[in-house]
Order: C-alpha cells, then sequence, then structure tokens
C-alpha cells in the first residue's frame, strides 16, 4: 500500500477509503452539510421542506440517509434531483447521494430503499399526450404536451419551483375528476374568475409560465 502525493493530487494505492459517519442533522429547509462531521450521516425527522444544503465546496460528496419523511426541493438550479424535475418525499430507509458543484449547488441522485422507480408509473407519454390519473407534482417532461386527466375523482396537479423557462401545458379533463392547480414554490395565478381547476369533462385549460416560477391558469374552469 502507498500513498503518491503531487502538486494537485493525492493518490491512494491500494489503500481502501471509508466514508467517516458523522452525527445525525435534523430536517430543516435548510440542512447546513458545511456542519457535518462526517461525508455519510442520517437526516432526522421531517420538518422543511429541504430547500438548501448549505454550502460546501465543489467535488464535495455525502452519503444522506432518510430517517422520516422530509420532502426536497427540487430546483433546476440549486437541486438538481433525478426525479424529472418534481420534488421528492422520503420515506424512512431511503438514501440520497449528493455531489456539491459549490456555491450551494447540489446534485442529488435519489435511492428509494425498496427499489422502485422515481417517477410515477400512472403516468405515460405518447405522441404529445401525457396520461394522468392520480395527484402528482408537474415535471419538467410535460412541457409542451397535453395532460389527459383520467379519474373519478379530483385529483391535484402540483406546480414546483424550477420548471424549464417557457413551460407550458394544456390540461384535458377527460372524466368526472377535475385537476385542482396547486402552486408549491410557484405562484399560480387563475383567470378572471379566479378558477383553479377544470371545467367539466371535455373541457380544456392551459397553464403558461409568465415568469421564473410564475404562472397563469386559463381557459374552461370551475
Amino acid at each position: 500500500m502507498a500513498i503518491r502525493i503531487s502538486k494537485n493530487r493525492v493518490a491512494l494505492q491500494n489503500i481502501p477509503l471509508h466514508l467517516s459517519k458523522g452525527s445525525t442533522l435534523s430536517a430543516a429547509a435548510t440542512v447546513d452539510l458545511g456542519l457535518a462531521t462526517g461525508n455519510y450521516l442520517h437526516i432526522s425527522g421531517s420538518s422543511g421542506p429541504i430547500t438548501s444544503f448549505g454550502t460546501t465546496p465543489a467535488g464535495s460528496m455525502y452519503t444522506l440517509i432518510f430517517d422520516s419523511t422530509p420532502t426536497i426541493t427540487f430546483n433546476a438550479s440549486t437541486m438538481i434531483l433525478n426525479t424529472g424535475g418534481s420534488s421528492f418525499t422520503a420515506t424512512a430507509g431511503d438514501r440520497a447521494l449528493l455531489l456539491s458543484e459549490g456555491a450551494g449547488s447540489y446534485i442529488v441522485s435519489i435511492l428509494k430503499k425498496d427499489g422502485t422507480s422515481l417517477v410515477s408509473a400512472s403516468t405515460t407519454n405518447t405522441n404529445g399526450v401525457v396520461a394522468v390519473s392520480a395527484s402528482r407534482s408537474l415535471l419538467s417532461s410535460d412541457d409542451a404536451k397535453t395532460l389527459t386527466v383520467s379519474s373519478s375523482a379530483d385529483i391535484v396537479l402540483t406546480v414546483p419551483s424550477g420548471l424549464p423557462a417557457g413551460f407550458g401545458c394544456a390540461i384535458y379533463q377527460a372524466s368526472s375528476g377535475a385537476a385542482i392547480m396547486n402552486g408549491s414554490g410557484a405562484t399560480v395565478t387563475a383567470n378572471t374568475s379566479g378558477n383553479t381547476k377544470t371545467g367539466g369533462v371535455g373541457k380544456m385549460t392551459a397553464l403558461i409560465q409568465t415568469a421564473t416560477d410564475a404562472y397563469s391558469f386559463s381557459g374552461s374552469t370551475a
């Protein structure tokens, strides 16, 4: 075994590299990894949602294990989750692998404890039409698509922060259940009637981005 040190790097040759376990940090709006005592640690509680992991040097890597059910808010610049553009709510035992890009920006790879997919299986995309049958957050991949809502009961479509610039989609109500719009980290302005859900079977509405994290919801609403 040997350690080789040059001007710009340290090379480990035949030496195992072990992660150092740090003290548990509590879920909060900011979970400051700059305070972490190791690069492998547990996150307790479900306060938040978590919108920041603080500022650590670019290239820093962390493995987090969630002991409860905190939500991590997707942000296309600072909280880059592998969730297709949506925020993520953990269950106990889920893990996250974090790579710091510096200046408070992180690439976050979520690993579900049970191995299930992070993207809802109820959503399919065929020729620009996305079938939606349950409540969920809008995804970056929904941009410029028609969301066909097929549900016997009302569902909630959550508009998160960090969707692509110029995001827009049409929403078609195909069954008795309406789609109710809900901004989470984004502002949704309803039409002049103040309505925030689709207008009935066979009706079409549109959600159009008017500024960063700001949207207009209009068309046949109720």
